[in-house]
């Protein structure tokens, strides 16, 4: 029921034709069925001046009081679609809708398309301070543009030094060059200028975690859980260093209730398939890591429309699921399906060609297939990207049996009539116990985790989870913040 007031504010608000017939519709006394379509009827007069479209509002079928006509189904559905059509116009020029998508992107790990969509609403709006702006300088970040990061830093430190967005935006550029103690400084003044800032306690739990100090990381992700209760980020990365000081059952807690907050983030899952992997539940660990790539196969394909030609589309999908190939090649490999491990680290390896983890990882599935030769190449490979002690204790041990498994060496000498042959005992002696030697290492080595933390770009978060050693891979987190990435699995030599 409308008041008299608000009956004469929305006369005013319509054209003149429409004002006698509603007018009519008044005085008869049918004011409810009437308010409603006036009400329809200026939103849609108002918004058609807004938004400078077409759209045919069919005041005489809405406002009549009348019989309904045979047309009225069709009117009906006309209305439907002209309001859908409006109302998608609308939500496509809102900045809140691009920075809530700018945000989805973010945590697909779609960098380049979260970059762009944060770029356009800055560039239309350049006094714009809101939550884009946050996506917009983590994104710079995790692409590593440093110059485009000073400048902005720059710029917004002249104009609001004091602001939480610019000490924030100096912490990033900071936290860029891997100054983590100059990143913690400006995060610090972030938190102290608004308190409640989710992304400043973020980005500060990642520079305590990118120098291995999981209780300081802890206490900051705790502080961004009180500031962003709604948001399953916090609860994430409070489980993820539960993982890397082994407490797993703690851990679980907080991502199952991560979990509950968003269902959709593959990330939750690879952390989830790490704890089944370390307690051996290797079915369910499987299980975990498939879900996470397929997460991420998804969200990316629904972006691009179900096709996968997108040269960024094919950069972003290897990014995010780089971690989660190599996780579930080592699950592959403690259950003996070499042939599926094999597949898993080849998918790894075209994400990152040059992670010497993936090499290691690699000849150690072709170590235990008993491919020797292919074994020494892939170790080999590791080691000259990188001093891996895993490749490096493994790949002597492929030495010995090479040699072990190799034909005795026979010398053949010629005395005058007399022909001697020298078989080379030594080899044949060093192989018996160099293989004893391998059985005995390999068992005492199958006890102790060798890690072999690689950093990545954004807060490299060491790994406790990742085959051939710690490489993660980055994981963005909600509200946009500085991505922290993924737990990988240690390769570990096992028990023949």
């Amino acid at each position: 029921m409308l008041d008299e007031t608000g009956k004469a504010n929305l006369l005013k608000s319509l054209t003149s034709s429409s004002k006698s017939s509603s007018l009519s519709s008044l005085n008869d006394g049918d004011t409810s069925s009437s308010s409603s379509s006036l009400l329809s009827s200026w939103i849609k007069e108002i918004l058609k001046k807004k938004l400078g479209s077409n759209i045919h509002t069919a005041a005489s079928s809405s406002l009549s009081t009348g019989p309904s006509t045979n047309n009225s189904s069709s009117d009906e559905a006309n209305d439907d679609n002209n309001d859908n059509n409006m109302m998608s116009s609308l939500m496509s020029s809102s900045l809140d809708v691009k920075a809530a998508d700018a945000q989805r992107l973010f945590i697909n790990c779609e960098f380049v398309k979260a970059y762009n969509v944060a770029k356009e609403i800055i560039d239309n709006d350049p006094y714009y301070t809101g939550p884009a702006m946050y996506v917009y300088l983590s994104t710079l970040v995790e692409l590593k543009k440093k110059n485009d990061l000073f400048l902005i830093a720059h710029t917004l430190m002249e104009t609001a030094p004091l602001q939480a967005l610019s000490l924030y935006s100096v912490a990033c550029y900071y936290f860029l060059l891997a100054r983590y103690e100059d990143a913690r400084r400006f995060f610090t003044r972030a938190t102290l200028a608004e308190p409640r800032c989710g992304p400043a306690w973020l980005g500060f739990g990642h520079s305590f975690a990118a120098t291995g100090d999981h209780d300081q990381a802890m206490a900051a992700y705790r502080q961004a859980q009180r500031a962003l209760p709604s948001s399953h980020v916090p609860s994430l990365y409070v489980g993820m260093e539960l993982i890397r000081v082994n407490n797993l059952r703690l851990s679980e807690q907080y991502l199952r209730s991560s979990l509950q907050l968003c269902s959709a983030d593959p990330l939750v899952y690879n952390e989830l398939g790490v704890i089944n992997y370390r307690c051996g539940n290797y079915v369910e660990a499987a299980k975990c890591f498939q879900m996470s790539l397929k997460l991420i196969r998804d969200s990316i394909s629904m972006d691009n429309g179900g096709g996968i030609s997108s040269h960024h589309h094919l950069e972003a999908l290897q990014s995010a699921s780089e971690s989660s190939y190599f996780n579930l090649g080592h699950v592959f490999r403690k259950m003996k399906a070499y042939d599926k491990a094999l597949d898993c680290y080849a998918a790894a390896q075209a994400a990152k060609p040059n992670n010497h983890t993936t090499y290691a990882a690699i000849g150690y599935v072709y170590h235990l297939m008993g491919h020797l030769d292919r074994a020494i190449d892939q170790y080999h490979e590791c080691l000259s990207l990188h001093e891996d002690p895993f490749a490096s204790t493994m790949l002597a041990y492929a030495l010995e049996d090479d040699v072990a498994n190799m034909p005795p060496i026979s010398t053949t000498t010629s005395m005058g009539n007399i022909s001697t042959t020298t078989t080379s005992k030594d080899s044949s002696a060093s192989s018996s116990s160099s293989s004893s030697s391998s059985t005995s290492s390999s068992s005492s080595s199958s006890s102790s985790s060798i890690n072999n933390n690689v950093s990545t770009p954004s807060s490299s978060l060491s790994s406790s989870a990742r085959g051939g050693g710690g490489r993660n891979v980055t994981r963005p987190v909600a509200f946009s913040l500085l991505a922290s990435p993924a737990v990988r699995v240690p390769v570990q030599p096992q028990q023949q």
